[in-house]
């Protein structure tokens, strides 16, 4: 993914993210905490959609709308790492809040997220980060994570910034918030080739997103379902999205 960072070296952390909109930390958390999360997952799921050997993915799994899963303390440690809550702090300069609501996602095969940013599904602070984490091993072939590098602030995007950027859609945080399906309607839209980046992601790996970069997935091209999630961070003293009453806070005896 090219920008990958030492999640210690706050500078590189702070500049990566202003000139590319996302910052790629490898084996950033705790790979034991991570597999127990995603084993605990698994289990929850293959108890209602009991999988054959070798069978078909089940479509339309729903796992966003499993809180009680992502709310569990073996997924919330992971999704909310006291680790996560310290490089927040450092980076946005003060306390840091998130959403009780997780965008948890288990993605089969032939399925993929299209083009979009994250401002448009949760709105409130302009400081707005996200952190999505693969919960396991997620190569690209599984539907790994695709970044557009600087379409946050580049001139050719800020017509796409300025209307698609400053809706408030997909409130369901799916499909219906998508700039679009097909990346080269995206060429056409900024009048050149755009470079996409991603990588094999390994468990423990964490990138963070400023909300008005461009990403997506690739599609799932094999019989393993991807296992992710997008939690998102803001600045405690900052506006918030007044359509989300509850909202998580580091405590001293969490850190």
């Amino acid at each position: 993914m090219a920008n990958f960072c030492d999640g210690d070296d706050l500078a590189n952390v702070t500049s990566r993210l202003d000139s590319d909109g996302y910052v790629f930390i490898r084996n950033f958390l705790p790979q034991d905490e991570v597999q127990e999360a995603l084993d605990f997952l698994v289990e929850n799921l293959c108890q209602r959609f009991p999988l054959a050997p070798g069978g078909p993915m089940p479509k339309n799994i729903g796992l966003i709308r499993r809180q009680d899963l992502a709310a569990a303390e073996t997924v919330r440690r992971v999704l909310e790492h006291h680790k996560i809550y310290n490089l927040l702090r450092r980076l946005l300069g003060q306390e840091v809040v998130t959403p009780e609501f997780k965008w948890l996602r288990a993605v089969g095969t032939g399925q993929f997220t299209g083009v979009h940013s994250d401002r448009v599904f949760l709105q409130g602070s302009d400081r707005m980060l996200t952190v999505w984490i693969p919960l396991g091993y997620t190569p690209l072939e599984q539907g790994a994570l695709l970044v557009v590098p600087g379409s946050h602030k580049l001139p050719e995007f800020q017509e796409i910034q300025r209307t698609y950027g400053s809706s408030q859609v997909g409130a369901d945080g799916t499909q219906s918030g998508w700039l679009c399906e097909d990346p080269g309607q995206l060429d056409k839209a900024v009048g050149r080739k755009v470079v996409w980046r991603t990588t094999h992601f390994c468990s423990g790996d964490i990138v963070i997103l400023d909300s008005r970069v461009l990403h997506m997935t690739a599609t799932n091209t094999t019989k393993e379902m991807r296992i992710s999630c997008d939690t998102r961070w803001q600045p405690r003293g900052d506006r918030r999205d007044p359509r989300v009453s509850n909202w998580h806070q580091q405590f001293p005896d969490e850190e």
